[in-house]
């Protein structure tokens, strides 16, 4: 039910109202209550900021493609970015060439200030063109930072769910939480590792298969992997994702004394960023 009305939501709204036009190599922003996200669909850069109550959460999110069993992925915004568009917390980005086609939408849904909640749905659509089948291997790589919102480096954790449709991340010091859940289909492989591992093997011009690890700590990512054979002439794969950031229970006493001293610390990946 939730995945149908999200759907309908997201695909009325942007048949009906909202402007989508020529490509432009810009980043746009979706605004809703205590929550904006920015998305470059022109780089590897993707979705590379929400914020949730004044903080950022999220350093790097976006999608990778391999058509066949050999040589190396493709970021997403490597295949033509023929429209795109936003209206307030609604956005649409096509991509495509004479082989495929990729849309993806979002959906930003803000909490109340001070609520330190937030939810993005997703759904991306991905049509074979041709006129024979399409061996297409689909990865959507994250990286989230939770603790580094307050200074304190990358320690996180991640636990991806053995059934691989829901991950949940969290910070050094308990909050806030991210899950992301994986609505349909569930992935053929997941990952989770530690920056830049991932990011590498998506980039290094050789093939990909996530190594199907559950759980890593420290300066973290993850990614899910779709492996599909699209039939000739329209065969389609469609993914629906919804991710949500909410706070966690309070920390406990022991754990907000330390955190004074932790600040003073310089963050990994704070300082590895700015070099």
């Amino acid at each position: 039910m939730k995945t149908a009305r999200l759907c309908s939501v997201v695909f009325v709204a942007l048949a009906l109202v909202l402007s989508v036009g020529p490509a432009r190599a810009i980043p746009y922003t979706l605004t809703n209550g205590n929550s904006t996200v920015s998305i470059d669909p022109s780089s590897e850069s993707g979705a590379y900021a929400w914020t949730v109550d004044g903080l950022n959460v999220l350093y790097q999110q976006w999608f990778w493609y391999r058509i066949g069993p050999t040589g190396g992925e493709s970021p997403l915004n490597a295949l033509p970015l023929l429209s795109a568009g936003t209206l307030g917390k609604l956005a649409d980005f096509d991509f495509g060439n004479s082989t495929m086609n990729v849309d993806v939408t979002y959906l930003l849904t803000g909490g109340g200030a001070g609520s330190n909640t937030a939810d993005i749905a997703e759904t991306i659509t991905i049509k074979n063109l041709a006129s024979t089948s399409l061996d297409l291997h689909f990865f959507q790589y994250s990286d989230f930072d939770l603790s580094g919102i307050y200074g304190i480096g990358g320690d996180d954790k991640v636990v991806i769910d053995p059934g691989f449709q829901r991950v949940d991340q969290g910070s050094l010091i308990g909050f806030p939480m991210m899950s992301e859940t994986v609505l349909g289909p569930k992935p053929n492989e997941v990952e989770a590792n530690t920056y830049p591992n991932t990011l590498s093997s998506l980039d290094n011009g050789t093939p990909t298969t996530l190594d199907g690890n559950l759980t890593a700590s420290g300066d973290v990512t993850w990614a899910f992997e779709w492996d599909s054979v699209l039939a000739a002439n329209n065969g389609t794969l469609i993914i629906s994702k919804d991710k949500r950031i909410a706070p966690s229970p309070v920390p406990e006493p022991a754990t907000i004394l330390g955190l004074g001293t932790i600040l003073l610390l310089v963050g990994r990946k704070l300082s590895r960023r700015q070099a």
